[in-house]
């Protein structure tokens, strides 16, 4: 199942709750849709539904796609952990694992090489690896069905965590072109620590609402990182007169 088909599923999981509560029911929205009953029914179920009828359906509902992308629960995105294998693997092969990635973003073998000009030989190698250690099975056409859904999620202290987090923390934190960056060493009052908690906690709510959005949407989209960490911290120069 792509993320598109999994993401819609989901929506319209809470579409179907929020027709109930509503009173209208599947006829009602088919005729609104002006589709047949059984086309409506399919949709409900997430199968077949476009990104344009999604909108039409939460029009008609008074949603929109973020308010309704929003209430989905976050244990209901499936994510995988890579074997011990898998990560060793990946922590020494990384074209591969850059490989697999374009994978999991839904390109086919032959997508990639043509982004990235690689010869078939190459991409054979790559798929006959990734199938060694089972994370695709390789078919017919040098075609690639996937055997894990979802996000990856790296072990903690692990290969991948110990080869690339270093790399990505250092390419965030000290890249030239953080021209939004911030970072204060301050005192707070209680009471502006606590406005400053709410503040964060509305904004990660946003943060989270806009990348499922993204999941669904057929709008170019571009990688950002963001980063928060509030915590009782002072630094100081003591050590220097000791």
């Amino acid at each position: 199942m792509s993320g598109y088909q999994e993401f819609s599923k989901a929506l319209m999981s809470i579409v179907r709750k929020q027709i109930k509560r509503d009173g209208i029911t599947q006829e009602d929205l088919s005729l609104k849709m002006e589709v047949s009953l059984a086309t409506m029914k399919r949709w409900l179920n997430g199968d077949g539904v476009t990104l344009q009828n999604l909108g039409r359906i939460c029009d008609f509902l008074g949603l929109s796609l973020s308010e309704i992308a929003s209430q989905i629960d976050e244990n209901n995105i499936k994510s995988f952990n890579y074997t011990d294998k898998q990560e060793a693997f990946f922590a020494k092969n990384q074209a591969c694992f850059a490989f697999f990635d374009y994978l999991l973003k839904g390109y086919t073998p032959q997508r990639t090489q043509s982004k990235f000009n690689l010869s078939v030989a190459k991409i054979r190698i790559f798929l006959s690896e990734l199938e060694k250690i089972g994370l695709i099975e390789w078919l017919p056409n040098d075609k690639a069905k996937l055997l894990v859904k979802g996000e990856p999620v790296w072990k903690q202290g692990g290969p991948l965590a110990q080869k690339y987090k270093p790399q990505i923390w250092n390419d965030f934190i000290d890249g030239k072109s953080n021209v939004n960056s911030s970072f204060y060493l301050h005192d707070y009052s209680q009471d502006d620590l606590r406005r400053i908690k709410i503040k964060i906690t509305e904004l990660v709510e946003l943060i989270k609402a806009a990348n499922k959005k993204s999941s669904i949407s057929s709008q170019r989209s571009d990688s950002y990182g963001i980063f928060f960490c509030l915590r009782k911290f002072r630094w100081n120069l003591d050590q220097y007169l000791k």
